[in-house]
């Protein structure tokens, strides 16, 4: 799937927005993995968030689970 990458407000909350099939904008959480791999490039490169925001990206959707929560959630998953 193909959709694009935006960050909230709050601090390490980067989200994937993509069209459904019934064309509804809808918005899925990063995979904290990526999140982590993000963490990683903002010590190489300058403004990672200017460089990252609104760029369209490949994903798939997974389910994840976090310890301490009781349900499974989906995630976008970087390809």
């Amino acid at each position: 799937m193909k959709g694009h990458l935006f960050k909230n407000d709050q601090p390490e909350s980067w989200y994937v927005s993509y069209s459904d099939l019934n064309s509804f904008k809808t918005e899925l959480p990063l995979h904290p993995y990526d999140i982590l791999k993000i963490r990683d490039w903002e010590k190489i490169f300058d403004n990672v968030d200017a460089r990252l925001y609104g760029k369209e990206v490949d994903f798939e959707i997974e389910d994840f689970w976090e310890t301490g929560l009781e349900e499974v959630f989906k995630v976008a998953k970087l390809k």
